[in-house]
């Protein structure tokens, strides 16, 4: 399933990882505090800036994309990890990219298949 009404849950403080820098570092930046709510099964794609960001439950992981993606309008598919979305970049037509997991969440040290087993949908929501 890729699309679906969020039945969501409280957190306490999400914790923001930067793949870029290697290392877990507690923020709470513009809009977290609306990403606190999430499915206990649906993680959120979204984009900020230069920044693609993968929220699920407590975890808020960011990495950088181009400066010229204006946003995420569509996942199509997720397998455990790997994504096929449809993107809006500045001047130019949507069109389908592809966004990797599983290297990002090994260089940030987690054990993949522990945090990507619960999730069964990505859904784009620009409005946590």
């Amino acid at each position: 399933m890729l699309h679906g009404d969020l039945d969501g849950t409280e957190c306490e403080k999400p914790i923001e990882k930067i793949w870029r820098f290697g290392y877990n570092k507690e923020k709470v930046s513009k809009g977290v505090e609306q990403m606190k709510k999430t499915a206990d099964n649906c993680a959120i794609l979204k984009s900020d800036s230069q920044y693609t960001i993968f929220i699920f439950k407590d975890q808020v992981i960011r990495f950088a994309t181009s400066s010229k993606l204006e946003r995420y309008t569509e996942v199509k598919e997720w397998d455990k990890g790997y994504l096929v979305v449809m993107a809006k970049y500045k001047n130019l037509n949507e069109m389908e990219e592809y966004i990797d997991l599983v290297p990002i969440l090994q260089n940030l040290n987690y054990d993949v298949d522990e945090f990507l087993a619960p999730i069964k949908e990505v859904r784009i929501d620009y409005a946590v």
